[in-house]
């Protein structure tokens, strides 16, 4: 990556992973700290078997999730008007992302705590934050709470399960 621009997904990259045969959306609901639903975490599957997620590549997942949103499922069908909480990395956010296409008030997002951070990407989440758009990290430890990214947090995740 260099100083001057985010890294990109290549055109060809993208539509090999737009024409993939089989390719399948799940949701796994969100809930607020009152047990309310407030969206779904969209989640690219290889097949309707498989209860995991095939990815050799992070941006993938995003863009299979992106592209089965908007081209083939549509939005509302999929979030009945809830948000959207959308894993991605550091490639998926530049300015030619095709998250940039996804209603930002409706999408969330999600981040690993343990992604790096530098200013430049502070800064562009929070040009992301500016346009609508809602940032998830999950926390998984006291320190996540203490990052720059955490500042930039909309919703902070917390798996029950792990705790």
């Amino acid at each position: 990556m260099t100083d001057n621009a985010f890294p990109t997904l290549s055109s060809a990259n993208t539509e090999a992973f737009l024409e993939e045969p089989g390719a399948f959306l799940g949701r796994q609901p969100i809930l607020d700290r009152n047990q309310q639903l407030i969206g779904y975490e969209l989640l690219y599957r290889a097949d309707a078997v498989t209860n995991e997620a095939l990815v050799t590549d992070d941006n993938y997942a995003s863009v299979v999730v992106v592209a089965s949103l908007l081209q083939d499922l549509g939005a509302e069908q999929v979030l009945g008007g809830k948000l959207g909480f959308i894993n991605v990395g550091i490639e998926t956010i530049g300015p030619d992302s095709p998250l940039g296409l996804l209603d930002p008030k409706h999408t969330v997002l999600e981040f690993s705590s343990r992604m790096p951070t530098d200013e430049k990407t502070l800064a562009r989440l929070g040009e992301l934050r500016r346009e609508g758009y809602g940032i998830a990290v999950t926390v998984d430890s006291p320190a996540v709470v203490r990052q720059p990214l955490f500042a930039l947090t909309t919703h902070a995740k917390v798996d029950l399960l792990q705790i």
